[in-house]
């Protein structure tokens, strides 16, 4: 949701956005949810109609290639400054180092 955030120019801690595939209906699975939204109480791998009647949200359709490259770029900066072996990949969107 932060990188759907980051290519419309918005800030993830002010925009109310879920990345989810509207083509499968209310009951769509949520993949992601900005951090806004967490503040509200909104959970990822939630369902829109999980999301409260009124709270106004915009809809991202999942880009995944696009989640891919940020993910491999951060990769990269990590490389610059640890080894590939202090690094820990948890998903595409989190990793850790032991350093």
């Amino acid at each position: 949701a932060s990188v759907e955030c980051a290519e419309r120019g918005l800030n993830p801690f002010e925009t109310n956005l879920v990345v989810a595939d509207v083509t499968r209906g209310r009951n769509a699975l949520c993949l992601a949810v900005s951090p806004k939204l967490k503040t509200l109480g909104v959970k990822n791998r939630c369902r829109l109609s999980d999301i409260p009647y009124g709270m106004p949200y915009e809809i991202a359709p999942p880009r995944m290639a696009l989640y891919i490259e940020y993910a491999a770029d951060i990769y990269s900066l990590y490389l610059d400054y640890f080894d590939p072996g202090d690094i820990h990949v948890y998903s595409i969107d989190e990793c850790g180092t032991t350093c």
